[in-house]
């Protein structure tokens, strides 16, 4: 499956609920993300988000999008 204008190409986990999405675990020599692929776990609401766990000897990103993190907690 390509990618398309709307929807790039990518791996990812990710929940609309207050469930947990999951988490992605990456272990490989090298690992390359181009043509605005992505990995990603997210939870926009107030769930676990997951775990992203990247493990490699080369990352390479070819014209993907920006490397970022961004973790957030709320405490009840």
């Amino acid at each position: 499956m390509g990618e398309s204008a709307n929807f790039p190409s990518g791996l990812y986990s990710r929940s609309t609920t207050t469930a947990a999405a999951g988490s992605l675990y990456i272990v490989t020599d090298r690992l390359t993300i181009r043509n605005r692929g992505f990995i990603a776990v997210s939870n926009p609401d107030f769930g676990d988000a997951g775990i992203l766990d990247i493990t490699a000897n080369r990352l390479v990103v070819d014209r993907g999008y920006p490397v970022e993190a961004d973790l957030s907690a709320v405490w009840l």
